[in-house]
């Protein structure tokens, strides 16, 4: 019986460790869920190494991310070490301003706060406060989400 309660024990404080694991950048620096979704206008991008369609939106975005310009968009690998998520950096040749909104998720956090069906998904948060999930984005959709741009604003 002591065995049965030890081992579960070690389970359950292993299992409670890996929860604690720190969502950090691709530049190794530690940082906060809140923080990240605190914009006005945030877009959490979940993606994998592995799946094609995740690769084909990072290559969309990649080549058209300045229409997105007023949206801050965070690519947030769900599970994958920074050697892996590199490859796919240094393969799509992807920008510096999508590499330093590169979130590595090795404890996949993100699964704890939602239900994630499958890859690619788009979360979408208007002041912190999530309001939508997706499985793509494009200039429609976050128009009906978030409104107009400020570039497209009607002028006073």
């Amino acid at each position: 019986m002591k065995k049965t309660i030890l081992f579960f024990s070690f389970l359950f404080l292993t299992s409670a460790s890996f929860a604690r694991v720190p969502l950090v950048n691709f530049d190794g620096q530690q940082v906060s869920y809140d923080e990240l979704i605190a914009k006005p206008k945030t877009v959490i991008f979940l993606w994998t190494t592995w799946c094609p369609y995740c690769r084909e939106e990072i290559a969309y975005l990649n080549k058209n991310d300045s229409l997105y310009s007023d949206i801050e968009i965070i690519y947030w690998n769900v599970g994958e070490d920074k050697l892996k998520v590199g490859r796919v950096v240094n393969a799509f040749k992807i920008k510096a301003s999508i590499t330093k909104n590169i979130i590595l998720d090795i404890g996949r956090v993100i699964t704890d706060k939602f239900p994630i069906v499958g890859f690619p998904t788009f979360l979408f948060f208007k002041n912190g406060k999530f309001v939508a999930s997706e499985n793509y984005l494009d200039e429609d959709l976050a128009k009906d989400i978030f409104g107009p741009s400020a570039r497209e604003a009607p002028e006073e």
